[in-house]
């Protein structure tokens, strides 16, 4: 399999795999690469306890052609989650693909979170003025 930036697992490296068919990097390499050993053999795989609500936000960023400020930040605040877990998989390779898809690297995406951040942005904080409904009778 001819992917760039993709290697093969050798023995050297099945130490640090963690995954069925799924890119991962490597601790101290930028590199990727592929490994194909069973995960129920794997004795480390854990399951993380907030995988179900996590993995509903993640399909949302997976839909997000051009990402929100919302969409950047649950972005920003996932991968660390789980960088370094063993196990969700699945959300890792996801959220690779969000980057992907967003054309954006780890680091524009911390540089971005970081501006919005700075910016006063709070989750679930409207900025937007109520101008129907009963939210715009209370003035």
């Amino acid at each position: 399999m001819d992917l760039p930036g993709v290697r093969l697992c050798t023995t050297k490296l099945a130490p640090f795999c963690k995954v069925l068919n799924a890119l991962v990097a490597l601790p101290g390499d930028r590199s990727y690469h592929l490994h194909t050993r069973s995960l129920r053999m794997e004795e480390n795989y854990q399951n993380h306890p907030l995988y179900a609500r996590d993995r509903a936000v993640v399909d949302r960023l997976l839909l997000a052609v051009r990402p929100t400020e919302e969409d950047l930040t649950n972005a920003g605040r996932l991968i660390p989650r789980y960088n370094g877990f063993p196990g969700a998989l699945d959300i890792k390779a996801d959220l690779s693909k969000c980057l992907q898809q967003w054309r954006m690297t780890r680091e524009q995406l911390n540089t971005k979170c970081f501006e919005i951040w700075n910016s006063g942005y709070r989750p679930g904080a409207y900025t937007e003025e109520v101008t129907v409904g009963s939210g715009a009778d209370s003035e």
